[in-house]
């Protein structure tokens, strides 16, 4: 029940409010909104533009998924390489902007800039050693830690100085692939940063953002496994980054999670050691979300954090399988945070909604007809029969649910007995846990608690789902 909660939250298509949300096969759906974040997020990111009624796509996009997942198995670089999709009859406008004349088209950008277009075979294996052949682990110019804290957003950096050729550059990602969650991988161009930090030209060396220090120096020609090695040491206690939290199923099955929400960029190296030290020992699952990759912008946007509170603690605890939140108001301070999870514990924290019950119960129509249902008007609302969607704005479901929802609440708009809504779940908590969106629900007066609709989101089945519940339609 919590990895399906965690895998639901993963794919909250809140990207278009922020953005990490992965659909299938290792790859992201990118649409007007999120690809211009997908960009800045990734310095390299693949783009597929894809046309569901072209046949020649669907063979395509099944190769192209092979590719992604190859690629994600072997650079296994979440914050430096990403494969994504468009789907260009619901994104007219994107396929307009980079002028796509022919489906499929795939291309790549380097640091949000078009730099080749694909035009090789539609096989996987091709496909693969393109995109690889376009990839680079990112170069800069380091002259102090200051800038090796900007350019990197995980715990440890794995540091190459010199020129390394392609095939030092595979074996030192072969090395951290088992810890890219916690590893950012730069080469140093800067021989007087080496110089001045006793660090060879030619060499690896493993960065703590924890205690700000190199704790190992390794010959450039260092194999896979000891670097592995030298990771597997450095990363005990650390709290799991957000991306390896949301994608793997919790093996202590953990229901609380104290999460450090940082910005990358951002100057925290002094509030996260605070954090380290005041949560070691701490008996809930520890986890450090950036906000500033799409995933984690879904995520700090469900649950009211935005980027001028950063950086920021929260408790998530879903015991009772709906997530209660509880904030941490202090200054990241140990003995603060220590306060924190103890008064936690001591049952002595309040609990921190998205949006209030409140007096504002007021229930209008929009020009579809349809309602905005919220967590202050929902009790007004069932008052009478009341159909809601639940959705999160963007989720590629619900995009593709939309016009039929509208069509629906068309045909019932002179039903005076009926309300037809719609709730965003990213702005109101809600106190069931949901599956799968769109998430359609039926209540009555004799059945406030409701109905969830279980067939296929399409006008007819739904409009035959609710005639048998004696709904009546403008027939």
């Amino acid at each position: 029940m919590i990895f399906r909660t965690l895998i639901l939250i993963l794919s909250l298509f809140a990207i278009s409010l922020a953005y990490e949300y992965k659909t299938i096969n290792n790859t992201l759906f990118l649409c007007e909104l999120t690809l211009p974040i997908a960009q800045k997020a990734f310095p390299n990111l693949v783009a597929y533009f894809h046309d569901p009624t072209c046949l020649p796509c669907q063979k395509a996009l099944g190769e192209y998924y092979q590719a992604a997942t190859k690629v994600a198995t072997n650079i296994n670089q979440p914050t430096l390489f990403q494969f994504g999709y468009a789907d260009t009859t619901l994104e007219k406008d994107l396929a307009s902007t980079y002028k796509i004349r022919h489906f499929p088209t795939i291309l790549f950008f380097k640091n949000g800039k078009t730099v080749e277009e694909y035009d090789g075979p539609l096989e996987s294996e091709f496909i693969y050693k393109w995109a690889l052949s376009n990839y680079q682990i990112p170069t800069r110019d380091f002259g102090s830690f200051d800038i090796l804290d900007l350019f990197g957003d995980k715990d440890l950096a794995v540091l190459i100085n010199g020129k390394p050729s392609t095939e030092d550059q595979d074996r030192v990602l072969e090395g951290v692939r088992k810890y890219s969650s916690y590893v950012n991988v730069m080469i140093n161009n800067n021989e007087g940063f080496a110089t001045n930090n006793d660090v060879d030209e030619h060499s690896i060396n493993i960065f703590s953002r924890k205690d700000r220090t190199f704790h190992k120096k390794l010959p450039l020609s260092a194999l896979p496994n000891t670097i592995e090695n030298y990771l597997k040491e450095l990363v005990r206690g650390f709290p799991i980054y957000f991306d390896e939290f949301m994608a793997r199923q919790i093996e202590d099955h953990k229901l609380i999670y104290l999460c450090y929400f940082m910005k990358r960029g951002q100057s925290d190296v002094k509030q996260r050691a605070e954090f380290y030290k005041a949560t070691e020992g701490v008996p809930f699952q520890k986890c450090r979300v950036d906000i500033s990759s799409p995933l984690g912008a879904t995520f700090a946007h469900m649950f009211g954090i935005n980027e001028n509170e950063v950086p920021a603690i929260r408790i998530f605890d879903r015991r009772q399988n709906i997530t209660e939140k509880h904030k941490f108001t202090g200054e990241i301070k140990v003995q603060n945070i220590k306060s924190f999870y103890e008064d936690f514990i001591n049952g002595k924290t309040e609990k921190f909604y998205l949006s209030e019950a409140g007096d504002d119960d007021t229930i209008s129509r929009n020009r579809y007809y349809i309602s905005k249902i919220t967590r202050g008007n929902i009790g007004k609302a069932k008052e009478k029969d009341l159909l809601v969607l639940y959705c999160a704005p963007g989720e590629l479901n619900c995009r593709a649910f939309d016009n039929a929802f509208k069509n629906l609440a068309y045909q019932l708009r002179n039903n005076d007995d009926v309300i037809v809504g719609e709730m965003n779940v990213l702005e109101n908590d809600i106190n069931f846990e949901i599956t799968e969106y769109p998430w359609l629900v039926w209540y009555t007066k004799k059945n406030p608690n409701g109905i969830a609709y279980e067939g296929a989101f399409n006008i007819r089945d739904v409009k035959r789902w609710l005639k048998e519940q004696k709904v009546k339609f403008d027939d």
